[in-house]
């Protein structure tokens, strides 16, 4: 084995290529400690962008005021939620760490706005139970939807197949799966608007599959997806070992609904970058586009940056969305270019609001509008005040003269709806459209009639990928088509494959590049 250092380089410094880069000097670091005497890396990040991130991006309202214009709250449990913990804690972020308790009603209670009103969804089987009793519409679906689905269970014979073998052989849309499952009215106000704030999307063309596996796994396994929540040991799925602060880090969010960083996720992103900078390992290069990849006779990778800088790596791990990869390899590899295009890729919208006073209706995460929703020009709202009131501004507005409460709201557009409202096909947002129409939105549904203080817009073009059915397959297809064309020399990893929350980039990168120096490819 070659004592020489391997030249590794990461395209994209989103979440997902940061965490590769954490990942891959940590693994690197473990396998000197057991005296392997291959060198770490040398890791080069490559970023179009002027800042890394990706759609991880705070913007400072007044007096440090903080808005969130992509991902806010994250959820702590299971191994995608140590996962992202492990990163806060290694990178010495835990300190900046706020939560939203378990009883906080800021984080618990969540809406769907439909027939002109907001409708709170059951946060328990006490509210399921309580609601259904009285008559609400909503309580009673999903009750008899639990009903319906418990007398549906008929568990797979393993005779013939496993579980597994039988989720494989299919794929179905979110919608219709939960319209046969739970009921339609549970398809189309539950599971409709969950879709609509995961992935800006319309359920009736995301994959069960690829979308929410467990369900599908708790159908496959179980029969029964109440039965399968019911029956699943939680205790079996295998969690990242923690990282050094990980434990005080963990009993601080043990019960929190979600937690957040006190200046905003985009500190997760600084922090990771400035832990690289320290080690001396990775070097990073922002501003730079890279434009092709061409394969050497040896196996390396040669990649050309804008201006034309070349770079040689043994290896390149693609973190940007598969559009963007797509359009890199067009030049030389036009068969795996094709296979990346067919995961669709949405665009959102995102404004924040800061209002003076206490203007929330109530006291929740937010609302979502289902797609059945008629006249709505936008996806959701989110009450940042209520969920997170330490990020408020504390301070005087410059023109008001008085200390006052203050609200934080997040309105979302675009999406699947992104034609309708913007255009066919824009590549870009008219951003007074754009405030326009989501203040129009707060008036109509939920009365907000004051003129706010602060306005950011924020549009996000192209880049949510949409997890259509068949989804699982196309992946599949493109890591097969890139084997055989790169030699394993190339691999990815991010949103654009196997799920696309921040904890989920965060644990899909993490073991990615522990694969690739266990396998000493990196």
């Amino acid at each position: 084995m070659s004592l020489a250092p391997r030249n590794v380089v990461i395209l994209g410094g989103g979440i997902s290529g940061l965490t590769a880069a954490w990942a891959l000097v940590r693994s690197a670091a473990n396998r000197t400690w057991r005296g392997e005497g291959v060198p770490p890396p040398k890791i080069t990040v490559v970023d179009a962008g002027s800042t890394l991130g990706g759609c991880i991006n705070t913007h400072v309202g007044p007096a440090a005021t903080v808005l969130e214009t992509g991902p806010r709250g994250l959820r702590p449990g299971g191994a995608q939620g140590r996962a992202t913990l492990n990163l806060v804690a290694s990178v010495g972020l835990q300190d900046q760490v706020l939560i939203a308790g378990a009883d906080f009603k800021g984080a618990a209670n969540r809406y769907v706005y439909t027939g002109g009103e907001l409708k709170k969804l059951p946060s328990g089987f006490k509210e399921l139970f309580a609601g259904a009793a009285s008559g609400e519409m909503l309580p009673a679906a999903l009750l008899a939807g639990v009903v319906k689905d418990a007398f549906l269970a008929k568990k797979a014979d393993p005779r013939f197949y496993s579980a597994r073998e039988a989720m494989e052989e299919k794929d179905e849309s979110v919608f219709d799966f939960a319209s046969r499952r739970l009921g339609k009215t549970v398809a189309t106000f539950f599971i409709d608007p969950l879709c609509v704030g995961v992935f800006g999307g319309d359920a009736r063309k995301l994959s069960l599959k690829s979308c929410f596996p467990i369900l599908a796994d708790f159908e496959a396994k179980e029969g029964s997806v109440v039965l399968g929540a019911i029956r699943q040991d939680v205790n079996t799925a295998p969690l990242p070992e923690p990282e050094p602060g990980t434990k005080r880090l963990l009993e601080y969010v043990d019960g929190a609904r979600v937690w957040t960083l006190q200046r905003g996720m985009s500190s997760l992103a600084e922090g990771v970058l400035q832990w690289l900078e320290r080690t001396g390992h990775v070097d990073i290069k922002t501003g730079v586009k890279c434009e092709a990849l061409s394969k050497a006779k040896d196996g390396s990778i040669t990649l050309t940056l804008q201006g034309g800088e070349k770079l040689k790596a043994d290896h390149v791990i693609s973190a940007v969305p598969a559009n963007a990869l797509a359009a890199i390899l067009s030049k030389n590899d036009s068969a795996t270019a094709a296979k990346l295009s067919t995961i669709p890729m949405q665009s959102i919208v995102v404004t924040n609001f800061v209002f003076q006073g206490q203007l929330a209706p109530v006291d929740g995460f937010g609302y979502l509008v289902p797609t059945v929703e008629p006249n709505s020009d936008i996806l959701g709202v989110v009450f940042d005040s209520c969920t997170f009131p330490g990020q408020d501004d504390p301070y005087l507005y410059p023109d008001s003269g008085q200390l006052g409460e203050v609200t934080r709201i997040t309105v979302m557009s675009g999406g699947y709806n992104m034609d309708k409202v913007y255009g066919e096909g824009v590549d870009s947002v008219d951003k007074s459209r754009a405030a326009a129409l989501s203040l129009k939105a707060l008036r109509d549904q939920i009365g907000i009639t004051a003129t706010p203080v602060h306005t950011n817009v924020m549009p996000w073009i192209k880049c949510m990928p949409q997890y259509t059915v068949g989804h699982a397959n196309r992946v599949a297809a493109i890591h097969k088509q890139m084997d055989e064309m790169w030699g394993g020399a190339l691999s990815v990893t991010g949103s654009s494959y196997t799920g696309v929350g921040v904890n989920d980039c965060v644990l899909n990168a993490t073991r990615h590049a522990e694969e690739l120096v266990a396998a000493h490819k990196a």
